[in-house]
């Protein structure tokens, strides 16, 4: 069985170093900024 559990926040580098180095955290990355497209359909 497989389960996705997260969050997302906004952390300063020290933070999410911090959270990084915690035994149960798989992954910390940071999310890149998108620009929402919408069309007229």
């Amino acid at each position: 069985m497989r389960y996705i559990n997260g969050f997302a926040a906004m952390l300063e580098d020290a933070e999410a170093v911090k959270i990084a180095k915690h035994p149960r955290v798989v992954s910390v990355f940071l999310n890149k900024g998108r620009k929402l497209h919408t069309t007229r359909s």
